[in-house]
């Protein structure tokens, strides 16, 4: 028998890329994510499409603050509308389980709802003179409906993550996309052409119609799947993961005043035109990012769900390196050319939404690095380390928005590279909570673990 040849180097890197491609053809996980991704994407086309017509035809910076100030209010109450037990649907063991909590938070957020129609219909003028907006009052009521709407699409989404359905949440992000747009453009057209001027009512009735054709398409889907069956039982749902609202609630709260107490900070100390100017840098910034981290934080958040101990510091300390080398030139093209691309864009008046984009890089890259790792402090049970944070996080740009507020760019700028800071600080706990959680397990399963931070490295 003649002694086989051993294959040379050249020969090693062709099978080694065909190994690798393979790999990467049966990875479900990256299936997952391209499949959200390209949802996303496919839902993000017309209205980026549609906001050069927005913006130039329509809707002025003034009435783009009034409709960024509404949304950071529906925002504040989505955060408790379902007491956050809509994020603990993915984790049971049991589908009876996750029934139950899918309709536990139907609940809640039908009776907070109610609550938030009543009150903010009653005290729509005085919450608005608070906040030094008193043309907001108007958007006040309609507020409830919306919270309503988005909880319960929030829990049905879960539901659906759960189940590992992303072709259909892919689907109805799109829809929801469609027709949001298509109703914000329907209504501003009689400006456009000088018959009439619905103003930002356009705006808002247009995001609340994609919100309830998202969830009455969902509902659909999902009703018979979580009718209740022998067994199921809200009250014991309620109680075990009872941390949600009791732990995450709380972070989820700090975090919710920090985002929308910036805008609504911004429209405060500057003017509702300067918050429409922010609110279209944030938005389209927000777009490279979302279109990643949107799909692969959902599925990741499954599989952090059901990653046993000694298998979660190489799957966290992966996900940070490779989001620092995919984000690095896409952020850093922002940051030159965001000032000469905004008013291009958007059209004349809107060249301080660039200036204030570039200013926001710094914190928006180093969000875009630590959004898909977030979760680690939920699924491991870690939440009280996240509100710590959370609470210097909310903190620091208030009291920045607070105390400079001469010049709303250098003020940015400040808040920008504060955040970043505070974001690498976030990365480091990620880091130590993961390795506290293998530790816990015994002995790390080195080689497995390897392999499933591979596979969630190739996903980016």
């Amino acid at each position: 028998m003649e002694p086989q040849t051993p294959p040379t180097e050249g020969d090693s890197a062709p099978n080694a890329l065909t190994a690798r491609l393979r790999s990467l053809r049966s990875s479900t996980f990256l299936r997952h994510v391209l499949t959200l991704m390209t949802g996303t994407a496919l839902a993000q086309i017309v209205p980026i499409l549609a906001r050069p017509f927005m913006t130039r035809y329509m809707y002025d910076d003034k009435q783009m603050g009034l409709y960024t100030a509404y949304l950071s209010i529906v925002a504040a109450f989505v955060t408790i509308g379902a007491a956050r037990y809509d994020m603990a649907v993915v984790m049971p063991e049991k589908d009876g389980d996750a029934r139950a909590l899918v309709r536990l938070c139907s609940r809640i957020s039908a009776g907070l709802s109610l609550v938030l129609v009543v009150a903010l219909t009653l005290l729509r003028h005085p919450i608005a003179n608070l906040m030094r907006q008193p043309d907001l009052a108007q958007y006040l009521p309609v507020v409830g409906i919306a919270v309503l709407a988005m909880t319960q699409l929030s829990a049905r989404q879960y539901w659906l993550n759960r189940n590992q359905r992303y072709k259909e949440i892919a689907r109805n992000r799109m829809g929801q996309s469609f027709t949001a747009t298509g109703g914000q453009l329907a209504l501003g057209l009689p400006k456009a052409f000088a018959w009439a001027n619905f103003g930002a009512w356009g705006l808002v009735l247009g995001h609340l119609a994609g919100q309830l054709f998202s969830l009455t398409n969902l509902t659909r889907l999902t009703r018979e799947e979580t009718a209740p069956q022998e067994g199921d039982s809200m009250r014991a749902v309620a109680h075990e993961y009872r941390k949600m609202p009791l732990v995450n609630g709380p972070n989820a709260i700090v975090d919710t005043v920090r985002l929308n107490g910036i805008n609504l900070l911004t429209a405060a100390h500057f003017s509702v035109g300067m918050l429409g100017q922010f609110g279209q840098a944030w938005t389209l910034l927000q777009l490279p990012m979302s279109l990643i981290n949107g799909a692969l934080s959902q599925v990741f958040y499954q599989k952090l769900a059901t990653t046993p101990r000694g298998r979660m510091l190489p799957l966290i300390r992966g996900t940070v390196k490779r989001s620092l080398a995919v984000g690095f030139v896409p952020f850093a093209l922002l940051w030159l050319l965001s000032p000469w691309f905004f008013p291009i864009f958007l059209g004349d008046g809107w060249e301080m939404s660039g200036e204030i984009a570039r200013a926001l890089v710094p914190w928006l890259y180093m969000n875009f690095i630590t959004s898909p790792i977030s979760l680690i402090f939920v699924t491991t049970k870690r939440q009280g380390t996240m509100f710590a944070h959370a609470v210097v996080f909310m903190a620091v740009p208030l009291t920045l928005i607070q105390t400079f507020h001469t010049d709303i760019l250098a003020t940015m700028e400040m808040v920008s590279w504060s955040m970043a800071g505070l974001l690498v600080v976030f990365v480091l706990l990620a880091l130590w909570v993961a390795r506290q959680y293998d530790r816990e397990g015994g002995t790390p399963d080195l080689e497995t673990a390897e392999a499933v931070a591979d596979e969630a490295y190739d996903a980016q």
